[in-house]
This record gives C-alpha cells, structure tokens and sequence, in this order.
C-alpha cells in the first residue's frame, strides 16, 4: 500500500471576502461603525455634492492643523520625494481656501454645526435614534432637531457653492 503525496490535514478553503467577525459585522449592520458624514449620505440627508464639500473641508482642516483623530505612521518609511505640501504657493492658496471656507460658514451661521460633523466625526442629535423616537412625542425636540439639520444642510450647501466649478 503506498502512501498519498498529501499527508496532514487537508486545507481549509479561504474565504474570498473577508468581512471581519462576526462583532463587527452586527455593529456594522446597526450602523455604528460608520461616520456620521458617510451615514447623512447614505440616508440621502445631504448630497453627493455637498458630502464632497465636507470632505474637502475636512482635507483643508488637516493639511492646518493635522489629522483630527487617531491614526498610525509607520516611522520606519519615510519620504523620498518632495511633497506638494512643501510648495509654500500651494500651502497659501489651501490655507486661503480654509479662511474662506470659515467665513462662509459663519456667514451662514452653520460653522460649529458643519465642523462637528464633518472635521470631529460627532454624531449630530438629528441622527441618533433615542432622540428621534423622542421626537415624535415631544415637539419642541422635533423642531430643535428639524433646525439642527436645516442648518447643516444650510452650511454644506453655502461649500458647494464657495467652491462651485473647481475640481477637488
């Protein structure tokens, strides 16, 4: 009797799509572990457009300030090639735009609004589900939320419109 080729265990098949464990997949599927700017869009709150113009806030808030959260740097790789971040032209026009985008939004009376959302990733209050079943029975909550989100659509929009026609 010969032996086979194969010997042990035979190989497990590998999914091809890994979706992670099965934690992560229930948060996933209740909506947690999505940012609240990506989760106005998907529910169709805001639009496309407007959602570009609150990432592109965002870019511009990190280029100033830097990243407004928590991330990891590999420190062992560094750049070899100069940046246009190191263009100090390029650097004065982002900054410009920045102002502008500020200015706009105080304009609108939308800023602490709009950064909240869109730069610290805080879930407005017209998005958290407790108050919105409170909502239906308690009017003043209703109308308090229904100015919330009027006044971030109000913000976004006033973006779209300061950077209307110029490719980001």
């Amino acid at each position: 009797m010969a032996f086979s080729s194969k010997r042990g265990r035979p190989k497990k098949p590998i999914p091809t799509l890994d979706e992670g464990t099965p934690e992560l997949a229930a948060k996933r599927a209740r909506g947690i572990t999505t940012e609240p700017l990506d989760l106005c869009l998907e529910r169709r709150l805001i639009t496309p457009a407007e959602h570009r113009a609150a990432l592109h806030l965002r870019w511009l808030y990190s280029l100033r300030f830097g990243y407004a959260g928590v991330r990891a740097l590999a420190l062992s790789q560094h750049e070899t090639s100069p940046s246009r971040c190191d263009d100090p032209l390029w650097r004065a026009e982002r900054e410009e735009d920045y102002k502008s985008a500020l200015q706009t939004l105080a304009a609108a009376r939308a800023q602490e609004t709009v950064l909240k959302l869109c730069i610290f990733n805080e879930m407005p209050d017209f998005l958290r589900p407790h108050l919105q079943m409170q909502a239906l029975t308690h009017p003043a909550l209703a109308s308090r939320l229904s100015a919330e989100y009027q006044t971030l659509r109000h913000g976004v929009d006033a973006l779209v419109k300061l950077w209307q026609g110029k490719v980001f």
